[in-house]
């Protein structure tokens, strides 16, 4: 009973490790920042479709001092964005 409870833990944690690997999405485009002081923030907008993504852990990866450079992320989306006024909200996992 012990034995299959500990091998299904590790199974499903393989699973979801594997998952997230996979669940990252790859970035390239400009940094800016946007909004008014003091609500602002950074937002990259991909070079293919010029959609727009909030960068939620910008200051990790020191991205405010590579604005207006382009750059490739990898990324995690936390929230979907819902329009232009909201962009989708993304977690970055690594930095180029």
């Amino acid at each position: 009973m012990k034995k299959s409870l500990f091998l299904g833990c590790v199974s499903l944690a393989l699973f979801v490790g594997c998952v997230n690997q996979e669940g990252l999405l790859p970035l390239k485009g400009a940094i800016y920042m946007k909004g008014s002081t003091p609500h602002t923030y950074l937002v990259l907008e991909n070079e293919a479709n010029q959609k727009k993504y909030r960068l939620r852990n910008a200051k990790a990866f020191a991205l405010e001092k590579r604005q207006n450079q382009v750059v490739s992320l990898k990324v995690k989306v936390l929230k979907e964005g819902s329009g232009a006024f909201a962009p989708t909200e993304v977690e970055v996992i690594e930095a180029h």
